[in-house]
């Protein structure tokens, strides 16, 4: 292995969780139309006069423009190249910030006249970490548009925190800006509670704190078992497959959703069920009858207690000294 491979990480250790979320990506991108040529009677969409993406708001996901010629691609179109002439010395596909950084760190390894071309089939570069503009008060404004964070920069190897150092982001400047204290200094609990909808629990009732403390529920539109639960939930350390091989718990848990296994293996109360269905949506954009169990245990949700799969969970990878929400 050279030096330039050392340099990328190339040989570390690939946590499990980073191998899982690294494949997640991976499908993902395969489902996607890749960067083919367009007819003729297609005008790309930056050369629309006044076209500018940022000012489209919202999630776009693949708009409009940029999979047609790959469904045609599908139905059995065939496109005709012309040879242009035009000489590269490196080719990228893909504008996301792998993409980036690849043409980035090759420029500056080859020189600045090193001449590269980067495909991207959508409107805008950046991948998931597109950003949105808006106009406030005569002042621009610029949000995020997909990727929101960065998950503790201090961790990242070397070649990572080159690229943000090259990028002129200093991340130490997030304990100046952020007040870390916003909810506590609010009298709320690190910004946790529990909102119970008139629709599924028959009254509306907020419950702020810690979901493991009694107190906080006493009030709570649930039962005396509901309540628990809930309580045996988040404080119970054992696991709810002690009769299952070891070997066989990994896979099992991910034919079975989040749900399905604290109805049938924790037996949790069905109160505790619909308090719980919402609680992956803030990460997985999806309900917990809508997630493997193996997933839920990865992420550090409750009802695991000392489960080991053989593989780090994400609680279960040391303390994060860092926020992880730079």
């Amino acid at each position: 292995m050279n030096k330039s491979d050392r340099n990328l990480g190339m040989g570390t250790d690939i946590s499990r969780r980073d191998f899982l979320n690294g494949c997640k990506l991976a499908v993902g991108a395969s489902l996607l139309p890749g960067a083919v040529l367009a007819q003729d009677s297609y005008i790309a969409a930056q050369d629309v006069p006044n076209y500018y993406p940022p000012e489209f708001t919202g999630m776009r996901g693949s708009h409009s423009g940029s999979f047609e010629t790959a469904h045609q691609a599908r139905d059995g179109a065939s496109f005709n190249g012309s040879d242009n002439g035009e000489r590269y010395d490196l080719v990228v596909v893909g504008a996301g910030i792998s993409g980036l950084s690849a043409a980035h760190f090759y420029q500056q390894a080859r020189g600045a006249n090193s001449k590269i071309l980067i495909l991207e089939n959508h409107d805008d570069f950046g991948g998931h970490a597109k950003r949105n503009e808006f106009q406030i008060d005569s002042n621009n404004v610029i949000g995020y548009g997909g990727s929101m964070l960065l998950e503790a920069p201090g961790y990242y190897p070397a070649i990572a925190k080159k690229l943000l150092e090259d990028l002129g982001i200093e991340t130490q400047r997030f304990y100046r800006y952020f007040d870390q204290d916003f909810y506590s200094s609010m009298g709320l609990y690190k910004g946790e509670g529990i909102f119970f909808d008139a629709e599924t629990f028959g009254v509306d009732h907020l419950a702020v704190g810690d979901w493991s403390d009694p107190s906080i529920l006493a009030q709570a539109p649930l039962s005396t078992k509901a309540r628990g639960d809930l309580q045996r939930l988040f404080k119970d350390e054992r696991h709810y497959l002690p009769e299952m091989p070891a070997a066989e718990q990994s896979d099992y848990l991910q034919k079975m959703d989040y749900r399905s296994y604290l109805k049938n293996h924790a037996a949790m109360d069905e109160g505790v069920l619909d308090v719980m269905q919402s609680y992956a949506r803030g990460v997985w954009a999806v309900a917990i009858d809508a997630l493997p169990a193996r997933i839920a245990w990865s992420s550090g949700y409750p009802g695991f207690g000392n489960l080991d799969l053989g593989f780090e969970s994400y609680d279960r990878e040391g303390d994060q000294e860092e926020p992880s929400i730079f």
